[in-house]
């Protein structure tokens, strides 16, 4: 299942949004025409924004996804799958624009880069095969060592210091997407890289939400 997704309308918003800000930030001897070239693909500034889109893919999926934590809440491994699934489209996209100017070729034939949030995260509605495995894994490698499921999931549970591991591990992931990410000029450059990587904040956001209240409701004696 894909969780929520943010519309079109939405999105267009926060991108002129960010765009204003950018603007506002910079020099009064700096404008935004200016700043452009130093963000497009190619230079420096777009390999900064393909290198954390991969960082913070491969966190989300080691960190998160594979987390038993997440792994035991289908609907947390959801929205990091989703999550996981968007910075991969973002990735692949600036790769592909960017890597041809690396080498001083054209990106031409490329077919135009549509927002389509729904096909992007295709590979995460199909992931629950995924965490039901991972999970069988998880639960074998306990009972390997003398661990029941039961006493695993505990370990895991929210209010426990396992359980908010993963909740730290949110908490960077937000961090890093919103910062290194969501705010650098070479994605609010683009309205469709924008709204990719907002909406892979927005399901962290909302997954770190959910294992917050998760963590603080529940019994402090679990610790």
């Amino acid at each position: 299942m894909i969780p929520t997704l943010p519309s079109a309308e939405a999105l267009a918003e926060l991108h002129a949004q960010a765009l204003g800000d950018l603007a506002a930030a910079l020099g009064e001897e700096e404008t935004i025409d200016a700043l452009a070239p130093r963000y497009a693909p190619g230079g420096f500034g777009c390999h900064e924004a393909l290198h954390a889109t991969a960082m913070a893919a491969r966190l989300i999926r080691e960190e998160l996804c594979f987390h038993p934590a997440v792994a035991y809440r289908p609907d947390w491994f959801g929205r990091a799958a989703a999550a996981s699934a968007l910075l991969d489209a973002l990735h692949e996209r600036i790769e592909a624009v960017h890597l041809p100017a690396v080498h001083g070729e054209s990106a031409a034939s490329l077919p135009p880069d549509r927002l389509d949030l729904a096909a992007d995260c295709a590979a995460a509605a199909k992931a629950e095969p995924e965490r039901k495995q991972l999970l069988r894994e998880i639960e074998q490698e306990a009972k390997a060592e003398q661990t029941s499921p039961q006493m695993l999931r505990e370990v895991f549970a929210p209010g426990s210091l396992g359980g908010y591991e993963a909740v730290h591990a949110a908490s960077v992931a937000v961090n890093l997407v919103d910062a290194e990410i969501v705010g650098h000029p070479a994605i609010i450059f683009s309205p469709t890289w924008h709204g990719r990587a907002v909406a892979a904040l927005q399901q962290l956001e909302a997954l770190l939400e959910a294992m917050r209240d998760a963590h603080e409701s529940s019994d402090p004696e679990t610790f």
